[in-house]
């Protein structure tokens, strides 16, 4: 009987510490990341802006070039044409 109540005494004990470890070590880290965070931020700044001017202007010229629309005995349904050809 005395054996079980040292045992109950100590697990709580263990459970705290246990529980303080987690929480250091996640606040540790949350901590590293932050700084991590601002220091990529604040070294790199103008960087980034020049990054994010030059993505948000710059315009990709695509021509999408469609393929035929067939049947499944591959018998032309449609097609696309081009809007120079188009009639007025």
């Amino acid at each position: 009987m005395a054996r079980l109540s040292r045992q109950a005494e100590s697990q709580p004990d263990v459970s705290t510490r246990r529980t303080l470890f987690v929480a250091a070590f996640v606040a540790f880290w949350m901590l590293g990341i932050s700084a991590r965070l601002v220091y990529f931020a604040g070294s790199n700044h103008d960087n980034l802006v020049a990054r994010a001017h030059k993505q948000q202007q710059e315009a990709i010229e695509t021509s999408p070039t469609r393929g035929f629309v067939l049947d499944r005995q591959e018998r032309e349904l449609a097609r696309s044409i081009d809007n120079h050809l188009q009639c007025s």
